[in-house]
């Protein structure tokens, strides 16, 4: 928590001292991503959409944690500065929106999967592709015994799918990145 806190700007040290005994710092909301959000260090795009908070994982990373104001979506992104992490979470934000148009196709791909009517392996840069972020990839990884490798099969990722949708973003991109892809980008 004080590294958090001290890693808000323009803030002296006394007042980096009561914020300690203040409720500024909050646990995220986040089912995967055990983090300290400063509610008091955040900056806002310039049209209002996003805004990026400040925040600290459990292995004490700073990062900041993008959210969309209209939408229920969440980007963690590693970036030095709050201007590109609104940058890099706009980008992750505008990736998965596309690829829910396609959300039909992703369900009818899982399926096939779990069937074995079709073969594939998804990665970690399949998750990043469809708009995930990597400390998310890691930290849902590590929960559930998978930290060290780098991909699984796509049967297993259509059921880890069931217990997070967004996994449907990686095999999108998956599937695409192997050839005979549901959707067209």
């Amino acid at each position: 928590m004080e590294r958090l806190i001290m890693a808000r700007p323009m803030t002296s040290l006394l007042e980096k001292e009561i914020l300690l005994a203040t409720d500024m710092i909050q646990p995220g909301a986040d089912r995967w991503v055990g983090a300290l959000v400063d509610c008091g260090n955040f900056i806002p795009a310039e049209d209002g959409r996003i805004v990026a908070w400040r925040a600290i994982d459990r292995r004490g990373q700073l990062f900041w944690l993008v959210v969309s104001r209209f939408e229920a979506m969440r980007y963690h992104a590693t970036a030095a500065s709050a201007h590109a992490a609104l940058t890099e979470g706009d980008a992750a934000f505008a990736r998965r929106r596309r690829a829910k148009r396609h959300w039909p196709e992703i369900e009818a791909l899982t399926r096939d999967l779990l069937r074995f009517r079709r073969r594939l392996t998804v990665t970690r840069d399949d998750a990043r592709d469809g708009g995930l972020s990597l400390l998310a990839i890691t930290c849902f990884c590590e929960r559930l015994g998978l930290g060290r490798r780098f991909g699984i099969p796509g049967w297993l990722a259509a059921m880890l799918m069931r217990l997070e949708p967004d996994i449907g973003f990686a095999l999108l991109a998956a599937a695409r990145r192997q050839g005979g892809d549901p959707a067209p980008a």
